[in-house]
């Protein structure tokens, strides 16, 4: 029978556990991470406007009617669209800003939901200044597999090739609408939904239930793929 003084040795011991060592569950909520510009920060009149989060998001419920943009009670209309690379949603004015106006940008709660299932809790806004407009990225010419994704396969893939590689080498035609032998039931590259793409997924850093290891690629590499699958028409082979 344990002594008096072992049963309070035991106490304590289960005290610290409860009260220290208990498991506390992660936090499923998604969280913003960054913006741009910051709160207070400057824009130019040309630039988009990014929140950028810790995880990846389901792009259907990326949704234009969840933000607001606005100066003073003048609203803006504007498009949103979704950077997988960055996991960030990303606001572009239809119409430059005006420079020198104070602008508010604000999403609203449970506006989002990422692919674990988490969801956007918290209203957020952001106030800025507008600048100068600066020269952007020409992005007119399309992306061409040929010419600019081709030198990135060979350099960052030694598996895909001529012998004695161990698969195949890729071009357009062994990508587009092919089936994926690692994912079952998904296709290599689905026109116009990078991520349905298989291609895509493997590109992207810890992307979920993706078989393979990740290839190591720069943030510029990785948005030509995404810009090429996106670029795509709807009536390429699928």
């Amino acid at each position: 029978m344990p002594s008096k003084r072992h049963l309070i040795v035991i106490g304590l011991m289960w005290s610290i556990c409860i009260n220290g060592c208990s498991y506390t569950p992660p936090d499923r909520h998604l969280m913003m991470i960054e913006t741009k510009p910051t709160d207070g920060g400057n824009v130019p009149a040309n630039g988009d406007l990014r929140f950028r989060f810790d995880r990846y998001l389901a792009p259907e419920t990326v949704n234009s009617s969840d933000y607001e943009l606005k100066s003073g009670d003048a609203n803006a209309s504007f498009r949103v669209s979704y950077d997988p690379v960055d996991r960030a949603v990303v606001i572009l004015p239809r119409l430059n800003m005006r420079v020198g106006l104070r602008y508010s940008l604000t999403i609203k709660p449970g506006a989002l939901t990422a692919l674990d299932g988490s969801e956007l809790e918290d209203e957020h806004t952001i106030e800025f200044r507008v600048t100068q407009s600066e020269d952007v990225l020409d992005q007119t010419n399309k992306v061409d597999f040929e010419r600019d994704l081709k030198p990135i396969i060979e350099a960052s893939c030694s598996c895909h090739g001529p012998e004695p590689a161990t698969f195949p080498e890729l071009s357009a035609e062994t990508l587009i609408g092919q089936p994926s032998q690692r994912q079952s039931g998904g296709r290599l590259v689905v026109p116009g939904r990078p991520l349905e793409s298989y291609l895509i997924q493997r590109i992207l850093p810890d992307y979920p239930q993706v078989r393979g290891d990740m290839k190591v690629l720069s943030d510029t590499e990785r948005r030509l793929f995404v810009r090429w699958v996106n670029e795509l028409p709807s009536t390429a082979q699928e």
